[in-house]
């Protein structure tokens, strides 16, 4: 993501501060403005002064450190100048009553343009619940915070934590028709795009030891077909920290494209049971390994695990047709294929919709189909999206009214 700090327009701000050198000079400002002794690296004595005498004529008040530092960061980040603005942030504490919400906003944008993930990601949740408690910034900024958290959480194929974030998103009206499509449909999506490794691997150049990038990059390895190369990074995780759940689910998911299913069911055994909560990826390769052991009934339990937090995964009900067929359940198994057909029809829908998101049927024509196997939360979504996109919608409004009694609220599955 670009770097738009939006506190200040940089010309303005630029300007501002070129009327104050040319009100005080370099000299005659520093001794009026008296800078710290240990200043951020980058920053000079003379700037420290002419960006505090910036500051007064901006807002007619002698400015303190905390105003100064936000003011040399913006400059600094208008530049360009990123280690500069970020060493100006840090120096500003979350609990300043003017400046410090702002920092940690300013601190986590310039921290993820330096491609920081870990790091970043620290700062915007920090200032996501100093918001929270306290509110002090613009609602404009804590969608953007939050975007910027989900964009983290994508790159990093965390999609369940992703998921809360945009159901909080959505219940907030702050979400955008892909924000929608994504919280909705979240394993129908490609998420192994050639964009999404590249940042990735962007973020773990600046944290090779970080777990979760490593188990990330191994996914992706593991997508490309990359298999010996993919294996050997999880291996590495997993030994290192064998209680990181994301790490074996994803060894599983590699030793499943090398059809090495007597390994897979060696590595569940030694995992702790099953709970709720723990990754989709692991549920539901452990339903995989329970058909394959003709542990049926388990395997079902694994794949309804799974639908519970993800209840559009069309994986699931395929499992769960292939436990039942073997149970001779075929009431059951001919409910879950009518699913996981239909979910296959929103899945090439989803497609032509990321091509054009300002359609309206096409979102309509989602709505309809989830309405039809009873993805009520979903059908909802689907076709508030289309009335935003086209107000009086008779279609959308009559997927919208008719569930509007039966809908669990929005956000929530």
């Amino acid at each position: 993501m670009a770097l738009s700090i939006r506190s200040h327009p940089w010309l303005a701000l630029v300007v501002t501060i070129a009327v104050a050198g040319l009100a005080f000079t370099g000299y005659s400002a520093a001794r009026h403005f008296a800078a710290p002794r240990d200043l951020p690296p980058g920053v000079t004595a003379v700037r420290y002064a002419r960006a505090a005498r910036a500051f007064e004529i901006e807002f007619g008040r002698k400015p303190d450190q905390a105003d100064t530092l936000r003011w040399l960061g913006e400059w600094a980040a208008g530049e360009r100048d990123l280690p500069t603005a970020l060493a100006c942030f840090e120096r500003i504490s979350s609990d300043h009553a003017r400046q410090g919400h702002t920092a940690r906003y300013q601190q986590g944008q310039v921290l993820l343009n330096l491609d920081r993930a870990a790091a970043a990601e620290s700062q915007l949740r920090e200032f996501l619940e100093l918001e929270r408690q306290a509110p002090q910034e613009t609602a404009a900024h804590r969608v953007d915070a939050r975007q910027r958290l989900r964009y983290l959480l994508e790159v990093q194929l965390r999609l369940e934590e992703r998921r809360a974030l945009l159901g909080e998103m959505i219940e907030r009206n702050e979400g955008d028709a892909f924000d929608d499509m994504t919280f909705c449909f979240p394993t129908l999506l490609r998420w192994h795009g050639e964009n999404a490794a590249a940042k990735l691997n962007d973020f773990l150049k600046k944290d090779p030891a970080n777990l979760n990038l490593r188990v990330a990059r191994a996914r992706y390895l593991t997508a490309q077909g990359r298999l010996d190369d993919a294996q050997a990074i999880l291996e590495e995780c997993c030994a290192g920290q064998p209680g990181h759940l994301p790490a074996w689910a994803a060894l599983l998911d590699c030793l499943r494209e090398r059809n090495q299913w007597a390994a897979m069911a060696e590595v569940v055994d030694r995992l702790p049971a099953a709970a709720d909560g723990e990754p989709w990826l692991l549920s539901r390769l452990r339903g995989h390994v329970a058909n394959d052991q003709k542990c049926y009934s388990d395997a079902i339990a694994h794949f309804e695990r799974v639908l519970k937090a993800d209840p559009a995964c069309a994986e699931c009900y395929l499992g769960i047709a292939s436990a039942c067929a073997l149970l001779n359940e075929g009431k059951r198994r001919s409910q879950a294929l009518r699913v996981a057909i239909v979910l296959a029809r929103i899945q090439n829908r989803l497609g032509a919709v990321e091509a054009d998101l300002t359609s309206p049927e096409m979102f309509v024509e989602i709505a309809e189909m989830c309405a039809n196997i009873d993805l009520i939360a979903q059908a909802r979504i689907m076709a508030r999206r289309a009335l935003i996109l086209q107000p009086g919608n008779s279609r959308a409004q009559a997927v919208h009214d008719r569930l509007r009694s039966v809908a669990p609220p929005v956000g929530i599955k």
